[in-house]
């Protein structure tokens, strides 16, 4: 199967951006830009901005890549599918939602922090912004960032009746770990007519013109 990335968008420290208007630096120690509603929406979107932290880092990266996929036009139902890799998942907002149960036996609990106390859940709201109506699915990172993402996207990409697939990772490191916090979305699609695209089987992986790709970041630092 020969497959194009078509989209590119992320969140990290010193910045945010898409492919077309820039070129991803890679996750790198630091603060994470504050991202708004405006930044990546033309029309109000006051959920966005009620997001836990977590989530709101993943629809923004997700929102870039598809937005510069050219698939974010509009709310038609379009196959495409969702894949996200993480190694913290939405720990820092299952911290943040139990110290509200501690508190007089949860009689106090937050309903609004609890809806989001699922690594997955910010897939949805990136599925009802856009239409977007294949599968989805989180997945572990193992010690290699990227791989798990990268591997499970493109082989739903080549066994589900979809068009295209939003690969990604996503993570907000709790205070105090030793680890990089950021956002990466790729929109990958298979070649249509008569372009060359990357190559994938599932004996080789995935080949670039360079040799074996095999990782997200690594295809996002290919520019």
């Amino acid at each position: 199967m020969e497959i194009v990335v078509s989209g590119l968008g992320w969140v990290v420290a010193g910045g945010f951006g898409r492919g077309a208007t820039g070129t991803f630096p890679g996750l790198r120690p630091g603060r994470l830009p504050e991202v708004k509603r405006k930044d990546l929406f033309d029309n109000p979107d006051r959920q966005f901005g009620r997001l836990d932290p977590f989530s709101r880092l993943g629809v923004a990266a997700a929102a870039l890549a598809l937005q510069d996929a050219g698939r974010a036009q509009g709310k038609s139902e379009t196959p495409t599918a969702l894949v996200a890799e993480s190694r913290w998942g939405c720990l820092t907002t299952d911290a943040a939602y139990f110290e509200t149960v501690v508190p007089d036996q949860g009689a106090m609990a937050s309903p609004h922090l609890f809806a989001y106390t699922l690594p997955n859940t910010f897939l949805g709201e990136v599925g009802i912004r856009f239409g977007l109506t294949g599968p989805a699915a989180v997945v572990h990172a193992g010690p290699n960032r990227g791989v798990n993402a990268l591997a499970w996207g493109l082989e739903t990409l080549a066994w589900e009746p979809v068009d295209a697939v939003a690969v990604g990772l996503t993570d907000l490191v709790p205070e105090g770990e030793d680890d990089l916090s950021g956002a990466l979305f790729a929109v990958l699609e298979p070649v249509k007519g008569d372009g060359v695209g990357l190559q994938w089987s599932p004996e080789s992986g995935l080949v670039g013109p360079f040799g074996p790709i095999d990782d997200l970041l690594q295809l996002a630092l290919m520019g």
